[in-house]
C-alpha cells in the first residue's frame, strides 16, 4: 500500500483506450484510487497488441496500465451495459471514452451507463496538433 494516497476510497471507472486516458487514470491509481479499466471482450486495448512485448502484452500498455483492475465486457450487449451500470453504482467517477476511442458498434451513449457519477476527460493542449475542439486543426499530411 503507499503511504501517500490522498485518493484511497474512490473508485474510477476507466472506458479509456490507447495511451492519454488510460495515462490520466493510471495518475489516479497511483494515488490511491481503485481504478478499474473497462474493456472489450476478445481484443481488450488496442495497446494490448502493439510491440514490444513483454510475456505477451505491449509495454505500452503494461506502462500506463499499472495499479488497475480490468474487466472484460461486451458494451454492445444489454448484458454487458447493465453490468456497467451496476458498476457505476458503486464508483465515484468515470473516465469515459472519446468518440475518437469507440468502436463504430458500440454506443455512444455510454453516459447513461454511469449517470449520477462526475465525468472527467481529457482535453487536448495548445501544442498539440488538434485544436481546442479536439479535432485537427489542419488535415493530416498538410504543412
Amino acid at each position: 500500500m503507499n503511504a501517500f494516497a490522498p485518493l484511497q476510497g474512490v473508485r474510477v471507472i476507466d472506458f479509456s483506450k490507447i495511451l492519454a486516458g488510460p495515462l490520466c487514470t493510471q495518475y489516479l491509481a497511483d494515488l490511491g484510487a481503485e481504478v478499474i479499466k473497462v474493456e472489450p471482450i476478445g481484443t481488450g486495448d488496442d495497446t494490448r497488441h502493439w510491440p514490444p512485448f513483454e510475456n505477451g502484452v505491449g509495454t505500452v500498455f503494461l506502462s500506463v496500465n499499472r495499479n488497475k483492475g480490468s474487466l472484460a465486457i461486451d458494451l454492445k450487449s444489454p448484458a454487458g451495459r447493465e453490468a456497467c451500470r451496476r458498476l457505476a453504482k458503486v464508483s465515484d467517477l468515470e473516465r469515459l471514452a472519446t468518440r475518437a476511442e469507440l468502436d463504430v458498434e458500440t454506443p455512444r451513449d455510454l453516459s447513461s451507463l454511469a449517470a449520477g457519477l462526475r465525468a472527467f476527460r481529457t482535453t487536448p493542449v495548445s501544442g498539440s496538433p488538434r485544436g481546442p475542439s479536439g479535432r485537427p486543426r489542419r488535415p493530416p499530411g498538410s504543412a
